[in-house]
């Protein structure tokens, strides 16, 4: 672990999300200072001298100089099991493909860039989560631009991951330091030179290796994902393909849940969730709440940014042994009738036992979120 901080420390992860706004002296001075480099190499100056310094001493400090300066505003980080979840699995891995949108300031140059492919290293408050794998990046030649990054994180602490996964769930705002070894191409004719035809004809590609990429990224916490549920009702169990009640079965339960998720985060295909729904803890008294319902989530199951439709979320009454001594059935619905006669909401703890994605069951087992209850119907 120690020799991972001082690789990443090396790599220079510092706070360079945020760059004071460049005068307009500095924004042309890289610009101006290619162009020479470029004109000296379509005159045949030099020859091989003009190549070489073209792309040691002068193509890396761009390059660098493009990297640095380039702020980074983080719109919406779309989750998805990968698209190898199986063979993961099998390798006792933890990946899930990531699609960020994002925005991306960048000075102007002659040229037109691209951030080449690059493994990223996540660390939140300082303990390495793993490593974004991620595809090339086209920068274009300078301005704001809106991007799309591609690529697949794979958990190599998950330890540090369920620490992070805390962050996203109930922080308001959190940070991630990422850092990497990567190279910068910077494109001439093929992909839009912006000099003459003619000295465009002559500046072909650069790539510049061993560029340093150190970023903070900013990102909004789901605060606890708050949840209103609705059409609380209780029922006989049903019998299969809309057969009579079954005698003596479970008590079924059913609701609609919707769901409200304020956070940067999109996460599609979570498909099931198994759920423990408890009473709230007393806090007055000091008495844990009773876990009463085991439902789950429908296949198919997600949360996108903002609110949620509603989802239908089902299962039956399910109080273990021990608080059925301490509580028992009845005088637990007891209290859910008074609640209802109040026509009040009831405090409940969603704890989440797994789901049926891999990723998500590491990511979500054992959190908590906090709804309420309405009255029964």
């Amino acid at each position: 672990m120690e020799t991972r901080h001082a690789a990443l420390g090396a790599l220079g992860a510092s706070p360079l999300l945020v760059v004071p706004r460049r005068s307009w002296r500095q924004r042309l001075l890289w610009p101006l200072l290619l162009f020479g480099v470029v004109a000296l190499a379509a005159s045949g100056w030099g020859g091989q001298q003009a190549a070489a310094l073209s792309i040691e001493v002068v193509g890396r400090p761009i390059a660098q100089k493009i990297v640095d300066h380039a702020e980074v505003e983080i719109h919406e980080v779309r989750l998805a099991p990968a698209s190898w979840e199986g063979l993961q699995a099998r390798a006792g891995m933890l990946a899930v493909d990531c699609s960020i949108d994002m925005s991306v300031d960048v000075i102007y140059t002659a040229v037109r860039s691209t951030l080449g492919s690059a493994d990223l290293h996540i660390e939140h408050d300082g303990r390495h989560v793993g490593v974004l794998s991620t595809l090339p990046l086209n920068l274009g030649g300078g301005g704001s631009v809106r991007l799309a990054m591609a690529g697949t994180l794979v958990v190599e602490d998950e330890e540090a991951f369920r620490h992070l996964v805390q962050a996203v769930t109930y922080g308001d705002r959190f940070s991630l330091q990422v850092a990497a070894m990567t190279s910068v191409v910077l494109r001439g004719k093929e992909n839009g030179c912006l000099l003459s035809k003619g000295t465009c004809a002559t500046v072909g590609t650069w790539k510049i290796p061993n560029v340093r990429f150190a970023k903070t990224v900013n990102l909004l916490g789901a605060r606890g994902f708050p949840v209103t549920l609705q059409e609380f009702r209780v029922r006989d169990m049903p019998g299969e393909g809309g057969a009579p009640p079954i005698p003596g079965a479970p008590i079924f339960i059913e609701l609609q849940a919707q769901i409200s998720n304020p956070s940067s985060f999109s996460l599609s295909s979570l498909d099931v969730i198994d759920l423990d729904i408890h009473t709230d803890r007393n806090e007055q008294t000091g008495v844990d709440g009773v876990r009463f319902v085991a439902v789950r989530t429908p296949p198919g199951f997600y949360v996108a940014r903002g609110t949620s439709p509603w989802w239908p979320i089902s299962g039956k009454l399910e109080v273990p042994p021990r608080e059925l001594d301490m509580y028992s059935v009845s005088s637990l619905f007891a209290r859910l009738l008074k609640h209802d006669a109040s026509d009040s909401r009831l405090g409940l703890s969603v704890e989440m036992r797994g789901d049926s994605r891999r990723f998500y069951d590491a990511a979500v087992r054992g959190l908590a979120i906090s709804a309420a209850l309405p009255p029964l119907q």
